[in-house]
């Protein structure tokens, strides 16, 4: 992941300008934000200054835990996989909340530093902004006479109200921190744009901070809200690309460390040369990589994903 965030800003040259306020990792924290582009996740590492990547959940779609390698990743990281549909993914958030936010989590400096405290990050309108997600966005909104966006789609609460009272219960989150993303330049939609139009050269970040004793509790109460910081965020990215597309605020400065960034590259691709003449070379390992690959389809197949049998079987394989 880190590698990752090192290619884009020494390969891609891709800088990003961030406003507002930090994000504070050493609380339990839920950020939301606005779904420009399929690919804001993976740029939003970024911000791993504030958010150390290793206590990262990202809410993503439940197909993309299935994509080899970088979805089996996924699942052992522990991320989010959500079907958009609220009989399943009700349960799943509760249950998936309860086990990240046990005791024996809490106190596991291993796996999740500095008392296990982490931070969800989640995108409630549900998909990307795209010609005919808009569409379907305004098309809601004008079936029960809502405002017609164009520079976001309609949210959905009932993914953010599952989260928070999941969290609440759990005693586990102290902060909402909601996220306005901006572009300069092409902007991607899906994998293949990104291999037309290329990264994005800037992109803009946006960060306000609500105490989780400022959000309503009622679903209806959240709903509103929600809708009404959506309306607020069509705003500012209205005034973002109709001036000098900055957003207002502060600026929060990040660390530059080109140095660190160009070792990290070199180092992954090493790794990776050695990893892949070591395969070529070695029969057993190439046994072992196709007997975890049978092992992954064999759970995906069985019990959609590895994470979730563990979660319902309170911990046990």
């Amino acid at each position: 992941m880190r590698t990752t965030v090192a290619l884009l800003k020494c390969v891609f040259g891709m800088r990003i300008r961030v406003t507002g306020t930090p994000i504070d990792s050493s609380c339990w924290n839920l950020i939301i934000s606005n779904h420009r582009c399929e690919f804001d996740w993976m740029f939003l590492w970024h911000l791993e200054t504030f958010v150390p990547l290793e206590r990262l959940k990202i809410v993503m779609k439940n197909s993309l835990k299935h994509i080899p390698i970088v979805g089996w990743s996924c699942q052992l990281i522990w991320m989010y996989f959500l079907k958009r549909r609220w009989s399943d993914d009700h349960k799943y958030i509760q249950s998936m909340v309860r086990y990240l936010s046990s005791d024996e989590k809490k106190t596991n400096t291993l796996l999740f530093p500095e008392g296990g405290k982490y931070s969800t990050l989640f995108f409630p309108e549900g998909t990307n902004l795209t010609t005919r997600s808009a569409a379907s966005s305004n098309r809601y909104a004008k079936n029960n006479q809502l405002v017609e966006f164009k520079r976001v789609l309609h949210p959905r609460f009932l993914g953010l109200h599952g989260f928070i009272e999941s969290h609440r219960q759990c005693e586990t989150i102290d902060n909402l921190y909601d996220i306005t993303i901006g572009y300069v330049g092409d902007i991607p939609e899906d994998g293949v744009d990104i291999l037309s139009a290329g990264i994005p050269p800037e992109m803009h970040v946006h960060i306000e901070k609500y105490g989780i004793d400022k959000i309503p509790v009622e679903p209806d109460n959240i709903e509103l809200w929600l809708r009404e910081l959506w309306i607020r965020k069509e705003a500012r990215l209205n005034e973002f690309y109709e001036e000098k597309c900055k957003f207002k605020g502060d600026i929060v400065p990040l660390p530059n460390n080109i140095f660190h960034d160009y070792r990290l590259i070199a180092t992954s691709f090493l790794q990776i040369a050695m990893f892949l003449y070591i395969l070529y070379h070695y029969t057993l390992l190439k046994l072992l990589s196709l007997f975890v690959i049978i092992i992954h389809i064999i759970g995906s197949w069985l019990w959609s994903s590895w994470e979730w049998k563990y979660v319902l079987n309170n911990g046990t394989l």
